[in-house]
């Protein structure tokens, strides 16, 4: 009897290219939306030197307002980005030599305060809030200007933005600094983001004795630039 040779096949054996070219992909996804994630929770330094300021020699009509974003708390307590990468920032309500938006807010004594109150005074307008990194760096000097032109019809407002801050937190803050000027309750963001649609804290205005803004100054200030902004103020 003859015998036939015997053909054995080869067991299929599935490829594991398509899982490793999908498990890299569900990977790259993964690492994608963390470091997104977590790269905005971290904050980047504080450094001064990135400051912007945008005056009326700068930006004579509507202010589009750049983000020197070391320096810049994002309406959310983080910080972002270098003042190299300006982002324009288009707020409605800010004109350069138009009248600033007029507001009431009641201080921490429960007292209603309106900007309109100043009328006749060099007023600076300083958006803030307790847990603002940069502006714990720019409210010493802020302290300081305003003991130094208070009698020259300089006042400092400094509008709390209450609705995302704490109360123990803010009467805390105020007393480390030995705050002196009045301090303002934004308690429903009204005024910060609806009539003065702040991009982010710190954020400063200049209003002349005419009531018109004359100076918008995004970021911690320096001493210099305080001084400047309200000398240019108290000589119109």
């Amino acid at each position: 009897m003859k015998l036939e040779p015997r053909i054995i096949k080869p067991r299929y054996k599935p490829s594991t290219f398509p899982f490793i070219v999908i498990g890299l992909l569900v990977l790259g996804l993964v690492t994608s939306f963390a470091f997104i994630y977590f790269s905005d929770l971290l904050p980047r330094s504080n450094d001064p030197a990135t400051i912007t300021a945008l005056s009326v020699t700068t930006l004579p009509a509507i202010v589009n307002l750049p983000q020197p974003t070391n320096t810049l708390i994002v309406k959310t307590p983080v910080v972002i980005g270098t003042s190299q990468n300006l982002i324009s920032q288009s707020l409605p309500s800010l004109t350069i030599g138009e009248p600033a938006p007029n507001f009431t807010l009641n201080n921490l004594g429960g007292k209603s305060v309106s900007l309109s109150d100043y009328a006749g005074q060099a007023v600076l307008i300083n958006f803030w809030a307790s847990w603002c990194q940069p502006c714990r760096i720019e409210m010493p000097e802020l302290v300081k200007a305003y003991e130094n032109y208070r009698k020259k019809g300089f006042v400092i407002l400094g509008v709390n933005l209450t609705d995302q801050d704490q109360m123990p937190d803010i009467t805390t803050f105020v007393k480390e600094f030995h705050v002196s000027y009045p301090i303002l309750l934004d308690t429903d963001g009204t005024v910060s983001d609806k009539l003065y649609y702040y991009p982010g804290i710190p954020m400063t205005v200049f209003v002349n004795r005419e009531g018109n803004i004359d100076q918008v100054q995004i970021g911690a200030m320096s001493k210099q630039q305080i001084d400047d902004g309200v000398n240019a103020l108290l000589k119109k």
